[in-house]
């Protein structure tokens, strides 16, 4: 008899070298959310004010500066928030509460908050078919978290898809898992970029773009569904 096995140990020690860096910075990140955010909150609070000086000191030059700089801060810290919110996940910060939550009111609360993007990118939303649908369904998840996705999902699909119609429909699986589809009527992603679409900061050349975005919301959508339990995918 011959026995032959394969030594892993290099193998070994690299993947744990790997996770425990990866474990040192989402802590980090985590930790570092105060020291990020206040400078930035400053700079955006003092060009909020030169904007609302009464006295109108502000060429028009000046004051649109002003509202570039603005600009500039609230991405940024769109930016610092996902961020925050991915490492805080990756380091197991985020506490998720799980109860029974009504759909209906979750699909509602949600459209609500995210029509102004809706209208701001000349969008048009249809959910009545799926509110007669799950009418008195509810599943198990944390309601905050779960609208937080739902909102990432609405808000890219009037985002990236100007003038599209958004249709958002409800069905049961086998398996008691309730599927919620958000679908629009967008140019669509092509296959090869479907398989980039949960990685970091992967914006599939809408970077070139005037759309604002960062590129980690829909990771950090992933995460969390996934840890409700859940899955996430792209047709």
């Amino acid at each position: 008899m011959l026995g032959i096995t394969q030594d892993i140990t290099l193998r070994k020690e690299h993947d744990y070298k790997l996770e425990k860096a990866s474990k040192a910075k989402s802590e980090f990140l985590s930790s570092m959310s105060h020291e990020l955010r206040t400078p930035l909150n400053a700079i955006i609070g003092f060009g909020q004010l030169m904007l609302l000086d009464d006295n109108d000191q502000l060429s028009s030059e000046q004051r649109k500066n002003t509202e570039l700089i603005l600009q500039g801060g609230y991405h940024l810290l769109e930016l610092i928030n996902d961020v925050l919110d991915l490492a805080g996940i990756e380091s197991g910060k985020v506490e998720l509460t799980l109860e029974a939550i009504s759909v209906k009111k979750l699909i509602t609360e949600t459209i609500t908050l995210v029509q102004p993007i809706i209208d701001k990118y000349n969008a048009d939303i249809d959910y009545t078919c799926c509110c007669n649908q799950i009418d008195d369904r509810t599943i198990y998840a944390d309601y905050l978290r779960t609208k937080q996705v739902l909102l990432n999902l609405l808000s890219n699909a009037a985002k990236y898809n100007n003038n599209s119609t958004i249709h958002i429909n409800c069905n049961t699986e086998n398996n008691d898992m309730l599927k919620i589809i958000v679908t629009d009527t967008g140019r669509g992603i092509s296959a090869k970029n479907q398989l980039r679409l949960f990685k970091p900061f992967s914006r599939l050349g809408a970077e070139n773009s005037n759309i604002e975005g960062t590129g980690i919301g829909l990771v950090v959508c992933k995460e969390l569904i996934e840890k409700m339990n859940g899955r996430i995918g792209v047709e």
